[in-house]
């Protein structure tokens, strides 16, 4: 795999390195065969960030994707949250003006609470008057709730055409919304808790307020900026 697709190797080892330890931990196995292998091929960090010109392109050109492709992305673009959270939102997943995450999806131990802006609740409430195959299934999907949207590559191809801007991934909308709050002055710890980044050991035991009126006040900043591109 590393001839080929080396950050994919690098992925597969570190997925590998996590079910070991897994098994490690419960006793299944003594050791993790895989501890001391290297990664087998060298990577590089992307910096991708999106322009004012590519935000504007890329967003405008969400409105002729097909539908719930558009509104996705500009859910990526107003919440800053990974794709995995955001395409497999459910709506128990939403109530009133918060969406909580659960903690099996962010992979912490707690929640993550991301405060909805404006726009987003207008997005899930043109999406909720739509036939539903239940009342808790997936937000984004094309088959009524009852799976999660994929086929992003399609997707994503056709969004470069539409806007003019290739050399993007789907993450790269993060790590730029993540600059904008930079840009805004929102303060560090706040824009990490925008983003739900892993905070040090001891923040995550005594920090537990949960930052809901500041990451509001950012969000709806960057929202206001990003409706102005």
């Amino acid at each position: 795999m590393a001839g080929g697709k080396p950050q994919a190797a690098v992925n597969l080892l570190r997925y590998l390195k996590m079910v070991f330890n897994w098994a490690v931990d419960r006793d299944i196995l003594e050791v993790n065969p895989c501890e001391r292998i290297r990664p087998p091929a060298k990577t590089v960090e992307r910096d991708r960030v999106l322009s004012d010109q590519e935000i504007a392109a890329v967003w405008d050109a969400t409105y002729q994707l097909p539908s719930p492709y558009g509104e996705m992305y500009r859910v990526f673009f107003l919440t800053g949250q990974r794709r995995s959270e955001v395409s497999t939102i459910r709506w128990g997943e939403i109530v009133g003006e918060i969406w909580t995450i659960p903690r099996e999806k962010v992979k912490k131990d707690r929640p993550h609470t991301v405060p909805l802006t404006k726009s987003v609740q207008a997005i899930l409430a043109e999406l909720a008057r739509r036939p539903r195959f239940e009342d808790d299934g997936y937000v984004f999907s094309t088959t009524g709730g009852k799976s999660p949207s994929s086929n992003f590559a399609k997707v994503k191809r056709q969004l470069d055409q539409l806007s003019d801007t290739s050399g993007w991934t789907i993450h790269d909308i993060r790590r730029t919304v993540r600059s904008k709050l930079a840009e805004l002055g929102v303060p560090r710890e706040v824009a990490r808790k925008v983003l739900n980044h892993e905070d040090g050991k001891v923040d995550r035991i005594y920090n537990r307020h949960e930052y809901l009126v500041e990451k509001r006040e950012a969000l709806e900043k960057w929202e206001m900026m990003l409706l102005n591109l």
